[in-house]
């Protein structure tokens, strides 16, 4: 097509006649395909078209357009969307590449980003091996006075190092480009602060890459960091103590220009601070101009941010300057985030405190400094402002502190948390004189009749509650020994108390009922119930601003997670007739924020349901929870594509399903099933055979019932939701209906087992049972096509419980149902899958050993043919367990996948049976060689994601014998003498490497002199880790972790693990579950060195020596109890 027709299309594309745009997009993607345009000039026409000066601006930017998308879909197999062969001509690949560097210099800024954008994406496949001209071409285009060419190359360079480099790329780049680009840096007269700030970014992120590829090249990395960060370091430095403020105000758009040179400094700031050998001479310091950047800037941030009076605007960046922001929230965070990375630990306690030891001390001037400051940064922006006063989704995902929106609010208050926490005492004596100083200054403005003399407060309010947790720790322990830093009742006094009425600014009324709940557990009874009662008052009340409601809905969520239930029942019924009309009338957030409130109200506290005997009076009336439940569904109708509001939906109906409160599991059943199969039953008449969003999450919502609800309330479920379940399942390919639908199968098959054998698909007199239908969707799942290992780990909790509670139906099936899980195996790609097939086989095994003899004598009569297409794997060893005798297939896929097991009685099943196996003796165990141990990489080059697939892992090669004993001692260095909790462990603990929540945690830093201090001392990495599960803990609602490990004593239920199939009571009064595992293995290990001495001789001197002296313990720990 010649290029004038090309235009012509283009143009078309941009018709606003719906025919005529979506014809010309058709003709344009069919133009660019291997049949129509094999050479791929049509991606050269392209690039003509962008660099054609003479044609209208928006035609050269829809053509870059085009462009991006030819390149991703013809140039090479590297990009995911890419067509196939064949790919464009090697002679307009070189084309293309040298035309493109010409744009680079173009007059037009929006060609110039359409060009990098091009250029960086082809480099990703080709340098340096095919592009070797672009760094030097970069580096000539640095060097000219043409302030386009300079832009031109650094948008390009920048958009370079952000994927990924390998030590060669990073080393030309350091080499070749990094000294030009201090040189530019230094010259502040030519260059705008915007080029200079990329500069830093180039460097940032050769820094990052720098840290990546540290413990492959050790000696390497130290000699770059060594040769590179003190100049730039200093650089730096230098650059920051220059007057942030006058250069701000030095020169209109260009000063504020400057933020974003800071912003990137800070930024590169916090990486540099991981190596520590060459930062931690310059961190004192760089803390220092830091507080000096943020003081400096603190009266154009009050004057411009704060105030709705303020006659400055801040410029808007031009397109494509994104990446280096020129605003000063966001360098205000940068800063903080520094500051905060920089001082973990105890790294700048010479900065922050005098005297004392450890977080104990005198505060210096620069702590208090610091407090000073983020109690001002802290404060709502006339922004903020605007966004949230009538929008009440924004409000609530930019202010809730259980969300992942990162704002210099959060920023502010993360980081006086971090103060907190490392400096508790002095923190809290910095805290509490300038919470007065603020208060006061708060007070001040309001007498001078100052509109915004509520921000002060009102931030005060959220650096301390969004803390409360910590601070309330702190001040339970210092009240103990009759000192306090910070008055709480005082702040209640002053400022809470007076701002909750009517007559108080929005937001800070708001903000003191949030203030509140957040310090719940520490308030009187008595304050805590006036509180809540000015909440619900404050919902029910039609003169209430939106924020002040919003924040009355979060006080009641807080109050009732954190407040004895004795002290909150009262007000439930009143709560949930307010918000129940609100389920069907907000939306987005607002609606996620009720659904919560209205859960944390009506579903009763672990404490309580684990400590009464019986069933609990219902909170409110089973009608009402009837009513919440029909009101959730019919929100949730309408919106089954939102996924966060699915999430809560499903969460509210699996606790009320399993609530301890009299009637109110029956009720929710009863009111939610027959909705739930009525959607189900939607997806059946889909054209395509393809459920619907709605039947889609329909299934899902329908299981977490199931989940929730015991047995006694799912009576008669089973007729209303089998019909159209299984009828989804025998159709649908879609993933999350085929896991949801067989997860609603098996816990059928767990909770209802004799309703569901006796049951019936209702149609003829021939229909066939349940197991019938449910073995048609086993025989399903085990058909060999690409998408049928969705059901991944389900399809094996199926099976199992099939095994248990249908024995008898399913044994004439017997032999068949195992031929096809074996014949799948041979194909099956992912480890979910193969355990879904290994573990039924395994547990028909474990049992006895007439058992595992006929299931192995089965599966040795069975011949699989090796496989056309699918699951063979990249090595040798994959590819053989395609074919052989069934029995082969499954050992070869077993020891492959076996150190990957998912499930604490799965893993156990699986070693049970694994014994079986080694004990029977097979010949082909000594026959049949698999995949060893991995064989140590000595090439020192680092595995990009492009080399990992031209250079796989090597790993030696052992009879499958070998493998099986390796696997066997691995199993008892890490098993327990019973079920699996803490004090019952039977391991070889640390030393084996057995890895634990309390254990698992990776240093993540590169520290030259003391490990420990990196996380600032030997106990700092739990103390981080404690942090984080509290704030996990917080974000799953009521109960938190402690709902979530809730397991009525049993201690089964653990955090920790990840099989849902573990809170099966089956599995948890299955004898395999509580034995003690570690002497099961001892006496296998010396049964086999009685009775097959000579084998475990052979498979011996194939052990590593650390295997050979766990043989030999196992050995002589069972001989010893003989």
């Amino acid at each position: 097509m010649a290029e004038h027709q090309l235009a012509a299309l283009l143009e078309a594309t941009l018709s606003p006649d719906n025919a005529t745009r979506s014809e010309a997009e058709r003709e344009l993607s069919a133009i660019q395909g291997p049949d129509s345009d094999a050479q791929g000039n049509v991606g050269l026409a392209l690039v003509n078209l962008l660099l054609d000066a003479s044609l209208a601006l928006h035609l050269r930017q829809s053509a870059g357009i085009a462009l991006r998308k030819f390149i991703t879909r013809r140039w090479s197999p590297y990009f995911d969307p890419f067509a196939g062969s064949p790919a464009v001509d090697a002679a307009v690949k070189d084309q293309i590449r040298q035309r493109l560097l010409q744009g680079l210099a173009d007059p037009q800024r929006k060609v110039r980003l359409a060009t990098s954008y091009a250029i960086s994406t082809i480099a990703g496949p080709d340098y340096p091996d095919q592009y070797p001209q672009l760094l030097p071409c970069l580096q000539h285009l640095l060097q000219q006075d043409d302030p386009h060419a300079i832009h031109g190359a650094m948008t390009l360079l920048c958009d370079f190092v952000k994927v990924e480099m390998d030590e060669v790329q990073l080393m030309q780049v350091a080499r070749e480009v990094l000294p030009t680009l201090e040189e530019l840096l230094a010259d502040e007269q030519r260059h705008t602060p915007h080029i200079r700030a990329r500069c830093i970014l180039v460097f940032r992120q050769c820094l990052t890459t720098l840290f990546m590829v540290r413990e492959s090249f050790p000696d390497v990395a130290k000699q770059a960091s060594n040769e590179l960060l003190p100049r730039w370091l200093s650089a730096m430095e230098s650059l920051l103590a220059k007057d942030a403020a006058a250069e701000l105000q030095s020169g209109g758009e260009r000063g504020w220009e400057t933020l974003s040179l800071r912003n990137e400094i800070f930024k590169t700031l916090k990486v540099a601070a991981m190596f520590r050998s060459q930062f931690k001479s310059h961190v004192d310091g760089l803390i220092r101009l830091s507080l000096a950047n943020l003081s400096s800037l603190l009266p154009v941030f009050t004057r411009v941010y704060l105030s709705s009076s303020s006659d400055v605007t801040p410029p808007a960046g031009e397109e494509g300057d994104d990446d280096v922001a020129a605003d000063l929230p966001s360098l205000a965070c940068s800063i903080l985030d520094f500051i905060a990375e920089a001082s973990r630990g105890d790294r700048c306690r010479a900065v922050f405190l005098s005297g004392g030891t450890g977080g104990d001390g005198a505060e210096t001037e620069a702590l208090s400094q610091l407090v000073a400051l983020l109690l001002v940064y802290v404060d709502m922006t006339t922004d903020d402002e605007d966004n949230w006063a009538n929008d009440a989704n924004a409000f609530i995902a930019d202010e809730d502190d259980e969300t992942l929106a990162y704002s210099l609010r959060i920023a502010t208050a993360d980081l006086l948390g971090t103060l907190i926490e490392d400096y508790p005492g002095p923190a809290l004596r910095c805290l509490g004189r300038e919470v007065e100083r603020r208060v006061q200054q708060g007070s001040a403005s309001k007498a001078r009749g100052e509109e915004e003399w509520w921000k002060a407060p009102e931030g005060v309010l959220t650096a301390i509650g969004n803390n409360a947790e910590a601070i309330t720790e702190i001040l339970d322990a210092q009240s103990a020994s009759g000192q306090s830093n910070l008055d709480v009742e005082a702040i209640f006094t002053n400022v809470v108390l007076p701002n909750v009425g009517a007559d108080a600014p929005p937001f800070l009324q708001g903000r003191g009922f949030v203030f509140a709940s957040q310090f719940a557990s520490t308030l009187p009874q008595e304050l805590a119930v006036q509180f809540l009662e000015a909440a619900v008052n404050a919902i029910d009340s039609d003169a209430a601003s939106l924020p002040v409601k919003i924040s009355a809905v979060r006080t009641i969520k807080n109050f009732f997670r954190h407040l004895p239930s004795r002290t909150v029942a009262p007000f439930a019924g009143r709560i949930v007739r307010q918000l129940g009309p609100l389920l069907t009338q907000a939306s987005e957030d607002t609606l996620v924020l009720v659904v919560e409130t209205i859960q944390s109200v009506v579903v009763e506290d672990e404490e309580a349901a684990h400590t009464a005997e019986g069933p609990l009076p219902p909170i409110v009336e089973p009608q009402v929870i009837g009513s919440i439940v029909q009101a959730a569904l019919q929100i949730w109708a309408p919106n089954a594509r939102d996924v966060i509001l699915l999430s809560v939906v499903s969460d509210l109906l699996e606790s009320l399903a399993g609530s301890r409160q009299q009637g109110v599991p029956d009720v929710v059943v009863q009111s939610s099933m027959p909705l739930l199969a009525a959607a189900i039953g939607s997806g059946i008449e889909q054209q395509d055979n393809e459920p619907s969003a709605l039947a889609e999450t329909a299934v899902e919502l329908a299981k977490s019932v199931l989940d929730g609800a015991e047995s006694a309330a799912l009576r008669g479920v089973v007729a209303i939701l089998c019909p159209n379940l299984l009828k989804v399942l025998k159709v649908s390919e879609d993933r999350d209906v085929q896991q949801n639908g067989i997860e609603c199968l098996t816990l059928l098959v767990r909770k209802c087992g004799p309703e569901l054998l006796a049951w019936r698909e209702p149609a003829a007199a021939s229909a066939p049972s349940a197991v019938e239908s449910i073995l048609e969707v086993v025989a399903r799942q085990l058909a060999p096509t690409d998408s049928s290992e969705s059901g991944g780990l389900a399809i094996g909790d199926l099976v199992i419980a099939l095994l248990r509670k249908a024995g008898d139906q399913i044994g004439p099936v017997l032999p068949q149902l195992v031929d096809a899980m074996v014949r799948r195996l041979a194909t099956a790609q992912t480890g979910t899958f193969c355990q879904s097939l290994i573990v039924p086989i395994a547990f028909l095994m474990h049992r006895d050993d007439a058992q595992a003899k006929q299931v192995m004598d089965l599966l040795e009569g069975i011949a699989i043919a090796p496989s056309t297409g699918g699951g063979g794997g990249a090595d040798e060893a994959s590819s053989a367990a395609a074919s052989g005798s069934g029995l082969e297939v499954l050992l070869r896929k077993w020891v492959e996948n076996a150190d990957t097991l998912q499930g604490f009685w799965q893993q156990r099943i699986s070693a049970m049976a694994l014994c079986k196996v080694v004990g029977s003796g097979r010949r082909l165990l000594g026959e049949v060689v698999v995949r060893g141990d991995l064989i140590p990489d000595t090439s020192n080059v680092i595995r990009t994601r492009s080399r990992a697939k031209t250079m796989p892992h090597q790993y030696t090669q052992v009879p499958l014998l070998a493998k099986m004993v390796k696997l066997l001692i691995k199993d008892w260095t890490q098993a327990t003498r019973g079920p699996p909790d803490a004090s019952a462990a039977g391991g070889l603990g640390e030393a084996a490497g057995a890895r634990t929540p309390e254990t698992d945690d990776e240093d993540g830093e590169w520290d030259d002199d003391d490990a420990d201090d990196i996380h600032g001392g030997a106990g700092a990495g739990a103390k981080s880790r404690n942090k984080d599960l509290a704030f996990l803990s917080d974000m799953l609602g009521p109960g938190g972790l402690e709902a979530l490990n809730a397991d009525g004593g049993d201690g089964d239920d653990d955090f920790w693990s990840l099989n849902p199939s573990e809170r099966d009571p089956d599995i948890l009064n299955d004898a395999v579950y509580s034995m003690d595992f570690k002497a099961f293995l001892e006496e296998f290990f010396l049964g086999l060195s009685q009775s097959r001495g000579e084998d475990l001789q052979r498979v011996y001197s194939l052990l590593n020596d650390e295997e050979q002296k766990w043989v030999r313990m196992a050995v002589e720990a069972a001989g010893r109890r003989q």
